[in-house]
């Protein structure tokens, strides 16, 4: 079961670039793509996919999520936009522990 940014003020697309004007985030490009391991212990890695009527901010917030999220890059024709946003900017977005 996925966790999904989607509070604050997000709205319900173009939640990337929200997450880097008013949360901080930095993108990362798909072939930089740290390992789950070697994320910083306070930030968190998102992955925005736009499905059209709305963005899914999905974060990687364990190996396995991880994996199926990269694996699924691969072949996804959706557009996503990777970041890595601070652990502490998100908290109103986001419902459980990261």
């Amino acid at each position: 079961m996925g966790q999904y940014l989607n509070g604050g003020t997000l709205g319900a697309r173009h939640k990337a670039e929200a997450l880097i004007t008013r949360y901080g985030a930095v993108e990362v490009a798909y072939r930089d793509l740290p390992l789950f391991a070697d994320i910083p212990s306070d930030q968190v890695l998102v992955c925005v996919a736009e499905s059209g009527m709305f963005d899914a901010a999905a974060v990687m917030y364990s190996q396995d999520e991880y994996e199926d999220w990269t694996q699924t890059a691969r072949t996804d024709r959706r557009p996503m936009t990777w970041l890595l946003i601070p652990k502490d900017k998100i908290k109103g977005l986001l419902d459980g522990e990261v």
